[in-house]
């Protein structure tokens, strides 16, 4: 973004990297494009396989779960809501996994790229920026493990399939 933003410049004649030839500033736009489209390519196909993989084992130890629950739950439990809480949850898996997996990834990237950003306007911002950070790895660190139970409630509170999966 930073080399198409410098288009002005080098029109004008300011921006003195390529010596003031188009040509070459185009080309290497472009291979620069045709190198983030491969990049991206390879993330979404990984990103998939990951994905489809995860889902998998998933399923897996979902019916393992299921299957090996004690008969009684099947005697309190009708079929028909047990067959659509199932569904539902397998739904859900398959529905945010990918979603999730997409901002584990980009969201530190993205976070690393701006906070270089930031530190490249004045040096100055490097000392409260450090302090930012080993502030919010110390916060989330404390607030973990508060996070995870109330997730695991809430997924409890749901549906009774999370319940014996759990």
């Amino acid at each position: 973004m930073r080399f198409l933003a410098e288009y002005d410049n080098q029109k004008g004649g300011t921006y003195q990297v390529f010596n003031n030839d188009f040509t070459v500033y185009w080309i290497v736009l472009g291979i620069m494009q045709i190198f983030y489209f491969i990049i991206l390519v390879i993330k979404y196909t990984l990103l998939s396989v990951v994905v489809l993989g995860s889902n998998e084992k998933l399923h897996e130890e979902m019916i393992h779960g299921l299957v090996r629950c004690p008969s009684s739950y099947f005697d309190t439990t009708p079929t028909g809501r047990l067959i659509n809480k199932f569904s539902n949850d397998l739904g859900i898996l398959d529905n945010t996994l990918s979603f999730v997996f997409v901002d584990m990834i980009d969201g530190p990237i993205i976070s690393l790229i701006m906070l270089v950003n930031v530190f490249q306007i004045n040096l100055l911002f490097i000392p409260p920026g450090v302090i930012s950070i080993i502030f919010l790895i110390f916060y989330f660190s404390f607030c973990k493990d508060t996070i995870v139970e109330s997730k695991q409630l809430d997924l409890r509170a749901k549906t009774p399939v999370f319940n014996i999966f759990g």
